[in-house]
């Protein structure tokens, strides 16, 4: 077990459970200056995620569902030591299984699988939690669509190169990206990642960047501005 520490909560991590990288950093952080009534964590992992949100959403329903055990088990451990008063509910199941309750969500948020039929991993668990096929995705985007709600956003965080297949599946679904924060590593580097954000209402598509680390290898000040609600 690790504990990885933040402004108002301690994050208890598993072994067989992906560590909370600095892209969910950035997704939740990009995703907590808006308001939500009910919020759903998919591939919840440790927690990381719904614990962000619920901290600057203290009114809100959170719910995460991952297909990993150990993962749903410690996100629950984790989201009562935060003594955060929200109502939350992890659940051992996938998108399609029926344990989740038939509800509709203003924020659907993930940090999915980033391989596509890849070479999988040694360990079956994290086999599960880092592979994703293109068939998937559209299963997911199926899934999102019909949970979302009427004004609801779906924010996810991917490698720069998967957008477009995200995209094509989400907006024959009737999502439509409205908002998109592409991220770079330094300034010399290219962009790696990108958080997006999908409404059923088209509409203007607002574009920015967000790089991490300074010329002197220390974190941006817009990074530390974008996380200062998080970060030590």
């Amino acid at each position: 077990m690790e504990v990885f520490k933040f402004k108002y909560f301690d994050l208890i991590n598993g072994e067989n459970i992906m560590k909370p990288s600095t892209d969910s950093v950035i997704l939740g952080a990009w995703a907590s200056n808006m308001d939500y009534t009910r919020i759903l964590d998919l591939g919840c992992g440790s927690g990381i995620l719904s614990l962000m949100l619920a901290q600057q959403n203290q009114n809100c329903e959170v719910f995460g569902i991952d297909i990993n055990l150990d993962a749903v088990e410690l996100s629950n451990v984790n989201f009562i030591n935060t003594g955060f008063v929200n109502s939350f509910n992890f659940i051992h199941t996938d998108f399609t299984g029926s344990s989740l309750p038939e509800l509709f969500f203003d924020l659907i948020i993930s940090n999915p699988p980033y391989f596509i039929e890849d070479l999988p991993s040694q360990l079956q668990s994290k086999n599960l939690q880092r592979h994703f096929t293109a068939s998937k995705i559209s299963l997911l985007a199926s899934n999102v669509a019909n949970r979302l709600s009427k004004d609801g956003l779906f924010l996810i965080v991917m490698p720069i190169g998967l957008e477009s297949l995200w995209t094509t599946e989400l907006i024959m679904k009737g999502l439509y990206p409205v908002e998109y924060l592409k991220i770079k590593h330094s300034e010399k580097s290219d962009t790696s990642l990108v958080c997006v954000a999908y409404s059923r209402f088209s509409s203007f598509v607002n574009f920015a960047e967000l790089v991490i680390l300074n010329e002197k290898g220390d974190y941006s000040e817009a990074y530390k501005e974008l996380t200062q609600n998080f970060i030590l």
